[in-house]
């Protein structure tokens, strides 16, 4: 069964594309910035098979020959790491995995994660709609608008396609909208991020934009038939639906009510621009039929009140989060909940409490050397107590009280009064 290597593994596409190989039973390579940093790398090794069949390598987008030892041996090369910063280090990240690839005599095909972003920007685009595999953005447009992360998907994706026609690397490319599902990692990754400061009213406006979307399940299944499929090939769309933002928040408060969301839509022009995607090469080439808004939406919801993200407003108590600072870290409270708060203060008192309690795996997170007692209280914190205490799952940065009788329990049984 063929090994494969994928770029930036922590990331929101690529920590499920691990997670969908190892349960076909492929060996993986994951590459992260470091392989030591518990909080960003543990729960890939919960991940069904991670411990037999996962390696996780050190890897730095911006150091020339960093992923040589990652790509050597394997027989493709997922490349979804994207760095923190845009532009140069995009196109310079992108042409770096791609010599390393080169290098490797072992590595059959290279598949690439660009964005729909490399297509869909330009004046003409309401004429030319349907997009397609043909189209680009144009990069005057996107500097005109400061549209600079469509500029460096742009420019990062031409590169990549001049280095493999250079180097004879056989390279797919994936071209993925806005993609929305369930949190798999402890923290939102960049998009969900936006998804839930619009949920929880958490940004002045919401952006003007006119995108499209689309399930993470399809956007894995994608990449796999990418680098199957011999008769792949070019680009390929990914995208289910095409919406305004605004259309997105209407469809949301009508199955979530409850929350408090961004009611003003941003005036910035430039990115609101109607179209449609032509994703029928992909559905060609096998691609089951994508997951509606709805069925994306749903899952990335569900996933944010399974880690407590998000609480369910009921019996006319309203959530909302609260920050402590930066020692205690952003907290899943109650509304006007005197006692609430004033158990978060005091438990920092009490780490020989905090360290005896309950936890799951994910125990090396709560008793990990150094740090006196806020620090042992924000690792307690970073767990999701649920509805009793035996059932801890540290994924979450949110300490959730879910009624006020979970709270007078734990408050009377461990004395944190």
């Amino acid at each position: 069964m063929p090994e494969y290597c994928v770029t930036g593994g922590t990331g929101f596409i690529a920590a499920y594309l691990v997670k969908s190989l190892l349960e076909k039973g492929h060996v993986v390579r994951t590459t992260v910035r470091d392989p030591d940093d518990i909080n960003k790398v543990s729960y890939l090794w919960e991940l069904n098979g991670a411990k037999e069949r996962l390696k996780v390598v050190k890897a730095d987008l911006m150091v020339e020959g960093s992923f040589d030892q990652a790509v050597d041996g394997v027989d493709g090369v997922f490349h979804t790491a994207s760095p923190a910063t845009l532009i140069d280090p995009c196109i310079k990240g992108t042409a770096n995995v791609l010599g390393s690839c080169k290098k490797s005599s072992s590595v059959k095909r290279v598949v690439l994660t660009s964005s729909c972003s490399s297509i869909r920007y330009g004046d003409d685009v309401q004429h030319i709609s349907p997009l397609n595999e043909s189209h680009w953005s144009d990069t005057e447009y996107c500097q005109r608008h400061n549209l600079w992360y469509a500029y460096a998907k742009t420019i990062a994706e031409k590169d990549a396609w001049r280095i493999a026609e250079e180097s004879g690397i056989d390279l797919v490319v994936v071209n993925p909208s806005f993609v929305v599902g369930a949190l798999l990692s402890p923290q939102p990754t960049s998009t969900l991020h936006v998804i839930h400061s619009i949920i929880k009213g958490q940004m002045e406006e919401y952006p003007n934009t006119t995108i499209g979307f689309v399930h993470i399940d399809d956007v894995v299944a994608a990449h796999i038939l990418a680098m199957e499929e011999t008769k792949a090939s070019g680009r390929l769309i990914c995208s289910s639906s095409v919406a305004h933002w605004s259309d997105i928040i209407q469809m949301l408060k009508a199955k979530y009510p409850s929350y408090p969301y961004i009611e003003k839509c941003s005036s910035r022009v430039g990115d609101n621009n109607p179209h449609s995607m032509d994703c029928s090469k992909i559905i060609q080439l096998g691609l089951p039929p994508l997951k509606t808004l709805d069925q994306m939406f749903d899952d990335c919801i569900k996933s944010f009140k399974d880690k407590v993200y998000l609480l369910d407003a009921s019996n006319g108590v309203t959530s909302e989060l609260v920050t402590f600072g930066e020692e205690l870290g952003p907290l899943t409270s109650v509304k006007n909940s005197t006692t609430n708060r004033q158990w978060l203060y005091g438990l920092k008192d009490h780490t020989a409490v905090v360290k005896a309690l309950a936890w799951c795996s994910f125990q090396a997170n709560l008793l990990a050397s150094g740090g006196g007692g806020g620090d042992r209280c924000t690792r307690f914190l970073n767990t999701h107590t649920g509805a009793c205490l035996n059932t801890f799952h540290t994924g979450s940065h949110a300490c959730s009280l879910l009624c006020n009788k979970n709270e007078r329990e734990m408050l009377s049984s461990h004395d944190f009064t």
